[in-house]
């Protein structure tokens, strides 16, 4: 009776008039519905069956309604005029839906960018002169993409007929179907699927409308664990499609294949345990092995071509259609999961590569219209995309987009400057190039500049990029733009360079090429100084630029090794200043001079090479207004604010410190060739100096820091950064802390899992466990067992604060 009574509901709503084809749907009344048939409280009602039913059924049929419900009374209403304005749809009306559906102000509109928006919820209306109920329609269905992303809680293990349908219903029914345009059974009529523009503006809004959710964010969580999921997948089937495929180049019989072939089952292993179940243990055997013995190479062509995330609606289409038709052969059970895997894998009208691509033209136009309010809502959802599938901005039009904002944002002649700066857009566009630069790929180039094809476009497109982050790490960016800035310079790097016998020589060389140059401007003497009060107070951009400056230097430490320890004492130089200058408050003077000296510069020569920076970047910019030099102050990130510069330049200090002894170490126990190990006094003062900020409760070690690190945020965030560094040192793998870690400084570790802090608390808590199941940094290919020193700090998780069984301060992880 109840899952009768959910269809009733669900056909009643489903069915009734929308709003905009209501006749009194214009003007102030477009967020107002009029005389609904099925009331909000009986779709909550309909929706507590979801959580509340234990009819699976039930459950599915409900969540299914409801998702069918918001696409066509909400989704729709609110896009129908992007959907009429088609690909060229008018960026004004772009930015009007995106005000009528998200929470956000007016603050970031300009004057040109405010046009007819219309925001709030307003309630009451008359319709035709005649009184009648009316709706908010936010309160109707605005929460129900939170509890369709809530039911990802429901796992292959509990209910794996809700995942597929969940999985389904994202695909398929949240933004409509991917599919190509097709004909309604019911009403004979064409079904035309959104345009890839609506389709953006939806996934931006419903990303935000997470993001906004007055919950714990756990919806937005789920989300991103059931895009991380589908990558992964991707990511298992298109490793053992290559594996399958290598073990046909050996000898059958050989000792080889039967390896390859070993290794290529295991890893169909790997994906049967990321997609649906099949049954019994017997069941699942017989099903995979059914399909690695395949002879038709048409369903491992079509599995490869949706196990790449940038496929097309229409080869989706032609997977689903081929697939189940050529597996049936393999028997009914086979093809079954097969037809499911193929679900699980293809890429849906949810996220796709057209909404991404087009978030990033959407995100510009709005920038260009002055509405950073509009472009950082495309640009979160950009980054929530790329965040499970990098490969989705890696095409040269979209990465080509984000570099020339990028540079925008970057310019001294932009508007809307304080905006941007408050909006943090840059710190959000260095972490998008840093997550798309893992998985692009440059055609690689030749000594003379240019690439095999014999143009030189991709290597002109790599220095703009190269100059734009140099210049971000060197005189515009915060400390995380400056480290996003080296990671995505190595990434690029190390994706452009060639596959050969010498390809290690050729990265080396590439690497060298590209960090010398970034390694010099940051180690020289105009850069590499402290100008006493000035860089510990809280005002100054020279200042701020220290900090900026460490961070890159961590960075460039951390990846690009070979660089740093081997590039004319520079690495040394800095490792020096951090330690004896920043945190033991050496005088620093001298040695500057001679190492001025011995340079062959001066300050003039940090102007020289700024100089020549920006007329090559002038020379090589993508549009009218980017690529020029700025002068203007970048703040740091919100979690910054409290804390003083002196603070914020001891932990960047730090980083750098713990970072070279990391990486030094790590080329130690790869035999890499040019990098020497830090002598064991050096690593000793390391070791020492974090446990002596431990002791002092947050207390720099310099004398002339101590007087400006007051406030507990700043001892604080000291403490925080020395345990979290303290451990990376006691990393398994570098074999350090059996000969560094004294007693004494184990103990002074210790207090920081029972911190007054709860944020130092967490902290400690989260980078032990990743010690001890070796994720993260300390992720080496192999798990290396921690001592029985460092299994010991387990006991201390609990927050002693609330009771012996407690573990308030972890957040529930310890």
């Amino acid at each position: 009776v109840r899952i009768e009574c959910v269809h009733k509901v669900c056909d009643l709503a489903h069915k009734e008039q929308s709003v905009s084809n209501g006749s009194s749907s214009s003007g102030a009344d477009s967020n107002k519905g009029f005389g609904p048939v099925v009331p909000a409280k009986l779709l909550i009602a309909v929706a507590n069956r979801v959580a509340e039913s234990k009819e699976k059924v039930e459950r599915k049929d409900a969540l299914t309604g409801l998702a069918q419900i918001y696409f066509r009374h909400y989704v729709a209403d609110k896009l129908r005029d992007v959907q009429s304005g088609g690909d060229d749809c008018d960026v004004g009306i772009i930015m009007d839906a995106l005000y009528n559906t998200c929470s956000m102000d007016h603050s970031g509109r300009s004057a040109g960018a405010k046009r007819k928006s219309k925001t709030g919820r307003r309630r009451g209306g008359t319709n035709g002169g005649e009184s009648t109920y009316s709706y908010d329609v936010d309160d109707k269905y605005k929460w129900i993409p939170n509890l369709i992303f809530s039911c990802a809680r429901f796992t292959d293990e509990n209910d794996p007929d809700m995942r597929d349908r969940l999985n389904q219903i994202v695909d398929d029914v949240l933004l409509g179907s991917f599919m190509p345009e097709s004909k309604d059974e019911s009403s004979g009529k064409r079904k035309r699927p959104l345009s890839p523009t609506s389709r953006a503006v939806g996934f931006s809004m419903i990303v935000q409308a997470l993001r906004d959710a007055d919950d714990d964010g756990s919806a937005f969580k789920y989300m991103g664990m059931l895009l991380s999921q589908k990558s992964n997948l991707q990511t298992a089937l298109s490793a053992y499609i290559d594996t399958r495929s290598n073990a046909k180049n050996y000898e059958q019989g050989s000792e080889e294949a039967l390896t390859a072939d070993a290794q290529a089952m295991e890893k169909l292993e790997m994906v049967a345990q990321l997609s649906s179940p099949i049954g019994t243990p017997s069941d699942l055997e017989a099903v995979l092995q059914s399909l690695h013995a395949a002879r038709d190479k048409h369903i491992f062509r079509l599995l490869a071509t949706i196990a790449n995330p940038n496929h097309s609606s229409s080869a989706r289409a032609r997977a689903f259609e081929d697939l189940p038709k050529r597996a049936k052969s393999l028997g009914s059970n086979t093809a079954a999961w097969v037809k499911k895997l193929a679900r699980r894998c293809a890429m849906g009208g949810f996220v796709n590569q057209d909404s991404v691509s087009t978030c990033i033209l959407l995100a510009q136009e709005c920038f260009h219209e002055g509405d950073i309010d509009c472009a950082m809502v495309f640009l979160r959802a950009v980054k929530t995309a790329i965040d499970a599938f990098p490969r989705l901005a890696t095409s040269k039009e979209s990465f080509g987009t984000l570099v020339e904002l990028f540079g925008e944002c970057q310019s001294s002649h932009v508007k809307n400057k304080r905006q941007i700066e408050e909006a943090r857009t840059v710190s959000l566009l260095g972490t998008i190039l840093a997550l798309a630069s893992r998985s692009l790929t440059l055609a690689s180039s030749d000594p003379k500049g240019k690439s095999k094809d014999g143009s030189d476009d991709d290597s002109s497109f790599q220095d703009d990029v190269q100059d734009l982050l140099i210049r971000l790490c060197t005189r515009d960016g915060t400390a995380m733009q400056a480290r996003n800035a080296v990671f995505t310079m190595a990434q690029l790097s190390k994706n452009s360079s060639t596959s050969s016998p010498a390809s290690d020589e050729a990265a080396l060389r590439k690497e060298r090429e590209v960090f010398e140059p970034l390694l010099k401007a940051l180690t020289s003497p105009s850069r590499m100084k402290i100008d006493g009060k000035r860089s510990s107070s809280s005002g100054g951009g020279g200042a701020k630029r220290v900090v900026s400056i460490l961070s890159a230097l961590a960075a460039v430490a951390e990846f690009a090794p070979s660089t740093f320890c081997a590039s004319n004492g520079r690495g040394e130089r800095a490792i020096k200043f951090a330690l004896e200058s920043v945190l033991l408050g050496r005088s620093h003077s001298d040695e500057s001079d001679s190492d001025s000296a011995n340079d062959g510069g001066s300050d003039a020569e940090s102007s020289d090479d700024e100089d020549e920076s920006a007329s090559a970047s002038k020379s090589r910019r993508r549009s009218s207004n980017g690529r020029r030099r700025s002068s203007g102050r970048v703040k740091g990130s919100s979690n910054d604010a409290n804390v003083s510069l002196a603070a914020l330049r001891a932990c960047a200090a730090i980083e750098l410190l713990v970072a070279h002894i990391r990486a030094t170490a790590d080329a130690r126990s790869k035999s890499v060739s040019g990098i020497q190990s830090p002598a064991a006094d050096h690593v000793k003062t390391v070791f020492a100096t974090l446990e002596q900020i431990l002791r002092d409760s947050g207390l720099p070690p310099s004398s002339r820091d101590r007087r400006y690190c007051t406030s507990s945020a700043d001892r604080a965030s000291l403490r925080q950064c020395a345990a979290v560094n303290l451990l990376r040192l006691c990393d398994p793998y570098l074999q350090l802390e059996s000969r560094f870690l004294s007693n004494a400084c184990w103990q002074a570790l210790s207090g920081a899992f029972v911190d007054e802090e709860k944020t130092v608390r967490e902290m400690a808590i989260e980078e032990l466990s990743h010690l001890i199941v070796g994720s993260g940094k300390y992720n080496h290919g192999n798990i290396f067992a921690p001592s029985l020193r460092l299994l010991s700090l387990l006991v201390l998780c609990p927050d002693a604060d609330h009771g012996r069984n407690s573990v308030a301060a972890s957040g529930n992880a310890a």
